[in-house]
């Protein structure tokens, strides 16, 4: 009996020693990532993550966080692939690209958001609303959020969410208002807005039969030296930005968010979030300032492009604004 237990641990300590001086470095050696991946690819002869063509020759693709650094030569594994740089850069993807994509930032000014989930190599940054803020559309893709709205001694009916605003006692639908004052509001609203409506297509009317019968009562590029005031001032924009945003050059964005004292940091962070889409760049920038103007964002607007001398995408701007607009300018 004591002659067997003496083989065994005989052979336990031939086994540990062979371990300890043939297989743990030929183990450490192939733990670092590059190494590893290129000792199982070279026994595999596989790709993982699939394939591409390049020059005839058919290579593996780098991984989701990876970037390619060499295309391969010898065989489709021999390729060289670089780590995206974790916490700016990512690829969330298997690929063949020589660079990583930037990581989307959660810190613009004014935009009410905050990290969900880190950027890492692959995967973008996930923001979220900020505490008391909420966005009306899907979080995840949410780019501005809005501070959620307080009811002070009316209570809350219900409480603001990450997708919609509090609503308060005093603004629920109660069926206890009597028919005759609804409809005496709504009879008083409809001949308002027909008075204006009225008033300002009439001096329309009447300062172009004035340009008609005295030329020099427009400028240089043929728009009105005063401009006609909109119907209603503090109308919401977000409806029109699109039509706004397709009628200015981001000159003329950057501008006016520069002449509103908006930072160059914030007015950079538009352009590095959307890399070569001028249009979103215009949109964000844009959402950002009317965020910053509240109910005033509409005459100011237009009032920042006449101090800017472009009188011409002013009145554009107005015509987008004006009563009856129905889609994108001429």
């Amino acid at each position: 009996m004591a002659t067997g237990s003496t083989k065994f641990s005989a052979r336990v300590i031939v086994a540990v020693l062979f371990f300890l001086h043939v297989l743990l470095p030929a183990f450490c050696a192939s733990t670092q990532p590059k190494g590893l991946l290129k000792i199982l690819r070279y026994k595999r002869q596989d790709c993982a993550d699939g394939t591409y063509e390049h020059e005839g020759r058919t290579c593996c693709l780098c991984a989701p966080g990876q970037r390619l650094e060499n295309h391969c030569i010898n065989n489709r594994a021999d390729g060289k692939c670089e780590l995206c740089e974790d916490g700016r850069t990512y690829n969330s993807q298997a690929n063949s690209q020589e660079t990583c994509l930037p990581c989307t930032s959660c810190s613009q000014l004014n935009a009410g958001l905050e990290v969900d989930e880190p950027c890492t190599t692959a995967r973008n940054t996930k923001c979220r609303c900020q505490k008391n803020h909420y966005s009306s559309n899907d979080t995840q893709k949410a780019e501005i959020c809005h501070r959620c709205k307080t009811c002070g001694s009316a209570g809350h009916k219900e409480i603001c969410t990450a997708t919609s605003d509090t609503v308060c006692n005093d603004e629920s639908n109660e069926v206890d208002n009597s028919v005759g004052k609804a409809v005496g509001i709504a009879i008083g609203v409809i001949v308002a807005v027909t008075l204006v409506v009225f008033l300002v297509f009439w001096r329309k009317i009447r300062q172009r039969w004035e340009r008609s019968q005295d030329p020099s009562k427009t400028d240089g590029n043929g728009a009105d030296e005063e401009m006609l005031p909109l119907a209603d001032p503090h109308m919401n924009l977000l409806p029109h930005l699109p039509d706004i945003v397709n009628v200015l050059t981001w000159k003329d964005v950057q501008g006016i968010a520069l002449r509103s004292e908006m930072t160059v940091a914030t007015i950079d962070s538009c352009k590095e979030d959307h890399p070569g889409n001028t249009y979103e760049q215009k949109l964000k920038l844009l959402k950002m300032w009317m965020e910053m103007q509240g109910r005033d964002a509409p005459m100011k607007l237009i009032k920042k492009l006449q101090q800017s001398k472009n009188k011409e995408a002013a009145q554009k701007v107005r015509d987008i604004l004006s009563p009856g607009n129905t889609g994108n300018p001429a």
